[in-house]
């Protein structure tokens, strides 16, 4: 990334930023910390004229790699085992703050509201009854505002918005806006050209709007007055909008 970055300042008027990228492996700066950690190193290179499809070459790359993906159209099993490359890594631990897992939490994840599957169903409303954090992440990269059916389940058909507003000191609400699909359909563009504007425009708007439904949804349903439902975005509900990996 920081790469990237300094192509994109020094590159010259109509000459894009990836022609000034490393072209070769001895050509990649690897950080001095990651050199101490990493082993065997595998370099990966798409043909760099679509985006899109080398983000595809990656995918699939990897996908092999981990065993993810045959080699073989008929599925032979000796084959595909043959093309796996076995990963083996020491446990490790990272440590980062994070209210969401504080005192000792931990994180699950449940099935979403699209499910017709009856096991499902209970696992996800089990879920929902038993942990004091939930992140709900609105349908297609859209805002909450958008999203009828997830707003019904947090404030209708479960606990998680009365419980909150019961019992503030411990629980919450994360939105977070699911943007990769969005971003790649509609500002693939601007993100290769490492252009943000659309994007953080988006984020902004999204905020926005998720954090008014969750207000007015507060409001509607007379669970608390203006002064708690306001006190209640600011302490206990987070409206996030992460930028979406690569691959």
């Amino acid at each position: 990334i920081k790469q990237y970055e300094q192509a994109c300042q020094r590159a010259p008027k109509g000459v894009a930023p990836s022609k000034l990228l490393p072209s070769s492996r001895d050509e990649i700066e690897l950080h001095e910390d990651l050199v101490e950690v990493c082993g065997e190193l595998l370099h990966f290179r798409g043909a760099g004229q679509d985006f899109l499809e080398d983000r595809l070459f990656i995918t699939d790359r990897i996908s092999r790699l981990f065993g993810c993906h045959s080699e073989c159209a008929e599925g032979s099993r000796e084959k595909e085992k043959a093309s796996r490359i076995v990963t083996v890594m020491d446990l490790r631990l990272a440590f980062a703050p994070c209210r969401a897992v504080a005192n000792n939490g931990r994180l699950s994840d449940s099935p979403g509201i699209g499910t017709t599957d009856a096991l499902q169903l209970q696992s996800l409303y089990e879920s929902l009854a038993t942990h004091e954090t939930v992140i709900a992440v609105p349908n297609m990269g859209r805002s909450l505002a958008q999203d009828s059916g997830l707003v019904a389940l947090l404030f209708d058909q479960s606990e998680v918005i009365s419980n909150m507003v019961k019992y503030p000191q411990t629980h919450r609400l994360i939105v977070m806006h699911y943007l990769e699909k969005i971003l790649f359909s509609e500002h693939v563009d601007q993100l290769v050209q490492w252009e943000f504007e659309k994007t953080d425009k988006l984020m902004k708007q999204l905020h926005t709007a998720s954090t008014q439904t969750v207000r007015e949804e507060l409001l509607a349903r007379g669970l608390c007055d203006e002064e708690s439902a306001d006190r209640l975005l600011l302490q206990n509900v987070a409206v996030i909008s992460p930028l979406p990996v690569l691959f």
